[in-house]
């Protein structure tokens, strides 16, 4: 859960998600939004 939350502060933040399922969960965040 802390890499998770650590994931969206970076995608949030706008910088390069290395972790693919973070990465996918970035864009479903930004579709969302």
């Amino acid at each position: 859960r802390r890499d998770l939350q650590k994931a969206l502060d970076e995608i949030l933040a706008g910088k390069p998600v290395s972790d693919p399922i973070s990465k996918e969960f970035g864009c479903s965040i930004r579709r969302a939004n």
